[in-house]
């Protein structure tokens, strides 16, 4: 039953943030016919796969239109609208730095016009995506602890934060 609790706050937290902050309609969220948010993904990636059947071009969607693309938040559509006015956005790596979560975002976004390269790749759940991201921390704190000059200072914020969500998402 724990489990289940857990879950459900996870998703209901996802919800709300959608309805406050991404301008979502109660009538959006993606309820199933029970009544219940999806427990495999999150409440915007089912509605991005319920209804975002066309990918959206980044270098000129308006912002209520980027805030609908999984791995888009607030923050990150306004620093592609201000990157826009400078260079075409044309690169995943450039949505990285945007700090957009590219591994969510890929299949629903087109750069320049063009599919992203590895969209079928980023297409995997995102249980696949944090996994590799705490393996990767998980390797360079046991490089850290050998006494390497590689560390991960700075980041112990970013990794509580993904298991979290790691949490949250296999539960």
């Amino acid at each position: 039953m724990r489990v289940r609790l857990g879950q459900r706050r996870c998703r209901l937290y996802q919800s709300d943030f959608m309805l406050r902050d991404y301008g979502f309609g109660y009538d959006e969220l993606p309820f199933d016919e029970h009544g219940l948010l999806p427990r495999d993904r999150t409440p915007k990636q089912a509605w991005a796969e319920a209804h975002l059947h066309v990918p959206v071009e980044l270098n000129r969607a308006t912002r209520q239109q980027l805030l609908r693309i999984p791995g888009v938040g607030p923050k990150s559509a306004d620093k592609i609208i201000e990157a826009r006015r400078e260079t075409k956005l044309r690169d995943l790596s450039q949505l990285r730095a945007l700090g957009v979560t590219t591994g969510w975002a890929a299949p629903y976004v087109l750069l320049d016009g063009r599919a992203c390269r590895c969209s079928k790749r980023c297409g995997a759940s995102i249980a696949d995506t944090e996994s590799r991201r705490l393996g990767a921390s998980r390797q360079a704190r046991r490089i850290q602890s050998k006494g390497s000059a590689m560390t991960l200072r700075g980041r112990g914020a970013h990794e509580k934060s993904t298991r979290r969500r790691l949490k949250c998402d296999q539960k």
